[in-house]
């Protein structure tokens, strides 16, 4: 399949692109990919001659053409884009639709040597090539590049039963409002948080699957569990939970619910007596 490159695709060339495909051909031989501004990402052209693929340059390098040849150290635009370009009069005025099709001629020239600049950079240090199918964004491009040169173990991929069970213990953060008040006090914030949270272990692949986890102490459990808990009726529960509308709620009682251990424990927090009590169901 053969790549052809526009800068401003989603936005611009590839409604021009589109609609003539549509109009003088087959249109289930035309494809898109359109994301959710209905802007266009890939279109694909299948014929007797050959299968096509238009994609978006400026997906993939958000910036001007000017800038693009800059960063890849080739000549770029020939000159700046003036308001006649857009009259139908265009037509009629050979000097200026001379200048018109030398304008286009050297922004197709400046963006074909750049993208060869750039495909040649990025497969001699990261082995990959632009025209590939999955590399349609700067996202893409620099999920891929971690890929295939920083990541060291595999990204697992679980299962629809493994994906659903996770999921349940999935419950997002608390988004209730308290109004309190109170004297002689001091306020803390922490920063950072989340990368801190980040550095922990996680679960990756499915070890092993427990019926039963009355075997194990909290301080060596490590993964997700179907767990009956005990939450005492205290002024602010912490503890989430998925009601039956799918709503995610704070309450006290027992409830049963997936969730996710968090390794090390700080021991005191377990002890009969203490506030959270869990037992495998």
């Amino acid at each position: 399949m053969d790549t052809i490159f526009f800068h401003n695709l989603g936005s611009f060339d590839g409604f021009f692109l589109y609609k003539a495909l549509l109009n003088h051909f087959d249109p289930d031989k035309v494809e898109t990919i359109i994301d959710d501004s209905n802007k266009l990402i890939t279109i694909t052209f299948k014929s007797e001659q050959g299968n096509f693929i238009f994609k978006d340059s400026l997906r993939i390098f958000p910036m001007s053409l000017t800038n693009l040849c800059k960063t890849f150290g080739v000549e770029g635009k020939s000159g700046k884009y003036i308001k006649p370009f857009n009259s139908l009069d265009l037509f009629n005025d050979s000097s200026l639709f001379k200048l018109f099709l030398d304008y286009g001629m050297q922004d197709s020239i400046a963006l074909y040597n750049a993208l060869v600049n750039a495909q040649a950079k990025i497969f001699n240090d990261f082995k990959l090539d632009i025209v590939s199918k999955i590399i349609v964004s700067t996202s893409s491009l620099a999920f891929n590049v971690f890929r295939s040169k920083f990541q060291k173990v595999e990204i697992p991929i679980l299962n629809n039963a493994q994906d659903s069970f996770i999921r349940r213990g999935y419950y997002g953060g608390a988004t209730y409002y308290y109004k309190k008040y109170v004297k002689n006090a001091k306020y803390y914030d922490v920063n950072s948080l989340y990368p801190f949270a980040m550095l922990n272990d996680m679960p990756g692949r499915v070890i092993k699957y427990h019926a039963n986890l009355r075997k194990f102490s909290l301080q060596d459990f490590f993964g997700f569990a179907l767990a009956e808990v005990t939450i005492p009726k205290i002024l602010v529960p912490l503890l989430p939970y998925k009601s039956e509308n799918g709503n995610t709620i704070f309450p006290t009682g027992v409830v049963i619910g997936v969730y996710f251990s968090v390794r090390p424990f700080p021991p005191h927090l377990f002890e009969e007596g203490d506030a959270v009590r869990i037992k495998s169901t």
